[in-house]
């Protein structure tokens, strides 16, 4: 492997210590998400790359409409999820915020089902970030699609967050 300077050189963006951590957990639930949000829809890390990170979801009772469909709202916290972490592992000094979140409901899913939700970070800006996300079955079937602008808030990240993301390196 390369020192870091002939990375920079090379334009390839060395992977932050966040996406590292991400990494060391794909395969494993993630209960223990600052996000208390993100801990209880209970995603489990499918893959974690630049830009884009991958969880999968078990459809529970509680995330269901009285048809026992996947809740809009819970489609919703999902993308807003997979995004949230996406731009966490970009690792800026301020929190960034979800301003909006554009959903287009898709398909169908039951409980008992797995799917799958992708976010790929379109453009990082220094004070807005632009992000988009899908939630698909294991077979590839679209059930959502999101787009959303998250901007710089004055916070800074908790140092919960940060403790969890060294302590997992």
């Amino acid at each position: 492997m390369k020192p870091a300077e002939d990375l920079t050189k090379q334009n390839v963006t060395p992977i932050s210590k966040t996406l590292q951590a991400i990494q060391a957990r794909i395969g494993t639930q993630n209960l223990d998400s600052p996000s208390p949000m993100g801990a209880w829809l209970n995603g489990r890390i499918e893959a974690a790359e630049h830009h884009s990170i991958t969880l999968s979801y078990e459809i529970r009772p509680e995330m269901s409409n009285p048809a026992g469909i996947l809740h809009g709202g819970t489609t919703a916290a999902m993308l807003d999820d997979v995004i949230g972490i996406t731009v966490y592992s970009l690792e800026r000094e301020t929190f960034f915020a979800t301003i909006n979140l554009n959903m287009d409901y898709l398909g169908a899913s039951r409980i008992g089902q797995r799917v799958i939700a992708q976010s790929q970070i379109v453009r990082a800006g220094r004070t807005v970030i632009h992000a988009t996300a899908e939630l698909r079955t294991p077979e590839g079937k679209i059930l959502a699609k999101a787009s959303s602008n998250l901007v710089a808030s004055p916070y800074q990240r908790s140092s919960q967050q940060t403790a969890q993301s060294e302590a997992a390196t």
